[in-house]
C-alpha cells in the first residue's frame, strides 16, 4: 500500500527497518558483535552483563528452524568470523594402537553372542513349533549354531545360575529312592540326562525332546506333542524351552502328561516376560498368569537374570 516514493522517504532515515524481528533489541545485540575483533565463545557476556555468546547460539538455532529473515542472515554473514555450523577438523594424525586388554577382548566376543543370539530369539519365536520342527531338520547346522552361540555365552554366568544347573541341582536334592520318570521338553543336546547318566544313576529315567536330535539320548519332534500317555510322567523339564509363537501348548502337553500332584520345573530369561507394568508400575508375570491359566499351581519362584519356576498340575484343570 505504499509508494516507491514513500518506500525510499523512509529508507534514508537513520535506524529505518522494515521486519519486525530487527527491532532495537536485536540491532542492539547485533551490535556489540560488530564491535567485536573475534567472534565470542558460547559463554561470553560482556562488560554489561549482555550474553552475546549465548545470543549467537540462539541466532545459529533460529536460522535451522527458518525463524530469521533473510536480512538478520546478511547482516550476520557480514560479521567477519560468522559461521552457521561449526567446522570441526578431523585428526589426521597416525593413530596410536595398542594391543586390546583381555577384558576388551572378552567384551567385545560378549557383545557379538549377544547380537547375533537376539537376532536368533527374534526369528525363532515368532515360528509355531511345527515350522520350527522342519527349519532344525532341514538345517540342523542352524540347531548347533544357535547352541554353540549359548554355549558361549554361558561363559560369563556363574555355574549356579546357569538353568540347566538349576535343573540338575533340583533333581539331586530331591528326598526319597523312588524312581521318577522325567520329560525333558526342549532339551539340547540332553545334558541333564547325560549328568546323571555318567553318575550311573538309575534313580532318574529320562524322555529327552528337541527339534533336532543331536544324539541318540534325544528324540526329535514337536514338542507341542510328545506322544506319551497321559499321566504317565513325574517331572516336566522346561529349560530355556519356551520357543515358538505357540509355547502355550507346551504348557498343555506338560499337564496332559503329567501324573496328579506331578512337577512341571520351568526356567526362562526374566525380561522376557516381565515387559508390560500394571498400574503401580509393577511388573506383571505374564508367564505366572500362563501357568495358572494352565491349572499348575505355583510352588516356587526365583526371579534373578533368569526365573526358575517350581510349579505342580492340580487335580482337575480349571474351566472358564
Amino acid at each position: 500500500m505504499l509508494s516507491d516514493e514513500q518506500i525510499n522517504l523512509l529508507d534514508k532515515i537513520p535506524g529505518w527497518f522494515w521486519e519486525r524481528d530487527l527491532d532495537g533489541s536485536w540491532m542492539e545485540n547485533y551490535n556489540i558483535l560488530k564491535e567485536l575483533d573475534n567472534m565470542p565463545a558460547s559463554t561470553y557476556v560482556n562488560e554489561s552483563g549482555i550474553k552475546i555468546g549465548s545470543w549467537c547460539v540462539k541466532q545459529r538455532d533460529k536460522k535451522k528452524k527458518n525463524k530469521l529473515s533473510d536480512k538478520q542472515i546478511h547482516l550476520l554473514e557480514k560479521i567477519p568470523g560468522w559461521f552457521w555450523e561449526k567446522l570441526v577438523t578431523k585428526d589426521m594424525s597416525k593413530p596410536d594402537i595398542k594391543p586390546k586388554t583381555e577384558n576388551e577382548i572378552q567384551y567385545e566376543k560378549k557383545a557379538i553372542i549377544k547380537s547375533e543370539m537376539s537376532e536368533l530369539h527374534q526369528k525363532y519365536k515368532s515360528m509355531n513349533s511345527a515350522n520350527l520342527n522342519d527349519f532344525f531338520k532341514n538345517n540342523p547346522s542352524k540347531w548347533n549354531e544357535y547352541h554353540k552361540l549359548s554355549k558361549d555365552n554361558e561363559k560369563s554366568f556363574p555355574e549356579d545360575e546357569i538353568p540347566r544347573n538349576k535343573m540338575i541341582k533340583y533333581l539331586e536334592d530331591l528326598p526319597g529312592k523312588k524312581k521318577k520318570v522325567i520329560a525333558d521338553l526342549g532339551c539340547g543336546s540332553a545334558e541333564i540326562n547325560q549328568h546323571f547318566k555318567d553318575k550311573d544313576n538309575t534313580r532318574f529315567k529320562f524322555h529327552n525332546f528337541d527339534h533336532h536330535s543331536s544324539n541318540e539320548l534325544v528324540t526329535s519332534i514337536d514338542i507341542k506333542y510328545t506322544g506319551l500317555d497321559p499321566y504317565t510322567v513325574d517331572i516336566v523339564i522346561l529349560s530355556l524351552a519356551m520357543w515358538g509363537s505357540n509355547c502355550k501348548e507346551y504348557l498343555s502337553e506338560a499337564y496332559r502328561i503329567l501324573d496328579i500332584g506331578g512337577t512341571l520345573l520351568i526356567a526362562e530369561p526374566y525380561k522376557r516376560w516381565n515387559k508390560v507394568l500394571d498400574e503401580q508400575q509393577n511388573p506383571i508375570n505374564r508367564l505366572v498368569e500362563l501357568l495358572e491359566t494352565e491349572s499348575f499351581k505355583i510352588e516356587k519362584k526365583i526371579e534373578k537374570k533368569f526365573m526358575f519356576i517350581e510349579c505342580r498340575k492340580l487335580n482337575k484343570k480349571t474351566t472358564d
